[in-house]
């Protein structure tokens, strides 16, 4: 099966550890991690596929400072359902083993059971691999999602403010670690000089373009699934600006859904796949604890009563 690139092109339109500096990539690796139970909460969020990068700190000329620990960090892909930890033979092999899901399973590289699936631009990981793509770092080579590749690779990073997307009431404000400038490439791409990829420009004024905001369109390609999802996920995340700090009944949720479906004006073909979504406990909670995308994210917890929405 087809792997999933993590180049520009290959995205669509996803803190603790290190906050900026210079650092030296010392491992990466696809992997499915779980983080411990929140010390306030008790709740553990589900596991979830990532690229974990393994970081050592560098001093100003490029050397590893000697007493400090290598950090590890996870850079979130998505859906569990979509991407792998996968393993290939190298950079060329198009076609990696499936590793599965099981915790704390790991591969070169990130294995997807389809073409057309896609990291989201929002999640930490295209974010991150964004910014190196934007510094120069070899586009074929992110395409490729050979993560080795990146192993050797000094980079100086920060920690930058990302925009909410729409109905983000959580208190903790989203960030991303990206990089800021490239020190020297990894050992397979020395020689070769960094190619900066800029930001998308607006048409208007050639300002790099603004994130989007405000309501989801339906892309014209997407699948029934994709649209119910999305159209879902935004629906909801209006009706918990609505709620704020409430315990609703979840009869009284479908029929609040279905009014403001309504009020969008949502075509009448995607209402019934988009309710059958918020009908599920499961699939609330999921959205609104283990996926960082979601436009659902930090806003509520769901039992098969009632939903409760943060402040």
């Amino acid at each position: 099966m087809p792997k999933a690139g993590f180049a520009i092109a290959d995205g669509y339109d996803l803190q603790l550890g290190i906050q900026e500096g210079p650092v030296e990539v010392l491992g990466a690796v696809c992997r499915i991690h779980q983080y411990p139970p929140n010390r306030e909460t008790g709740i553990q969020g589900n596991p979830f596929p990532c690229v974990q990068l393994e970081f050592a700190k560098l001093d100003p000329q490029g050397n590893r400072l000697p007493d400090e620990d290598p950090v590890k960090m996870e850079f979130g892909l998505g859906n569990i359902e979509k991407f792998h930890p996968g393993q290939c033979k190298g950079a060329d092999d198009p076609d990696p083993e499936d590793l599965g899901t099981e915790i704390d399973t790991e591969g070169n590289t990130i294995y997807t059971d389809a073409a057309d699936n896609k990291i989201n631009n929002v999640t930490k990981w295209m974010m991150f691999a964004a910014s190196l793509e934007h510094k120069g770092f070899d586009r074929h080579s992110l395409h490729a999602a050979y993560l080795p590749d990146l192993i050797g690779l000094k980079i100086q990073v920060k920690t930058e403010a990302v925009e909410k997307r729409a109905g983000m009431t959580y208190k903790r404000e989203p960030t991303s670690l990206v990089v800021e400038k490239i020190i020297a490439l990894p050992a397979k791409q020395r020689g070769k000089k960094p190619v900066a990829v800029p930001p998308k420009a607006d048409k208007a004024n050639g300002a790099p373009a603004p994130a989007p905001a405000g309501p989801v369109a339906v892309p014209a390609a997407a699948s029934a699934d994709e649209a119910a999802e999305l159209i879902a996920t935004q629906t909801m995340a209006e009706v918990a600006a609505e709620n704020k700090g409430k315990t609703v009944e979840r009869k009284k949720l479908q029929t609040s859904f279905q009014a403001r479906l309504m009020r969008n004006k949502v075509p009448i073909k995607h209402h019934k796949q988009a309710m059958d979504l918020i009908k599920s406990a499961d699939w609330l909670n999921q959205q609104a604890t283990d996926d960082e995308t979601s436009p659902l994210f930090g806003l509520l917890m769901a039992d098969d009563a009632s939903v409760v929405f943060a402040e």
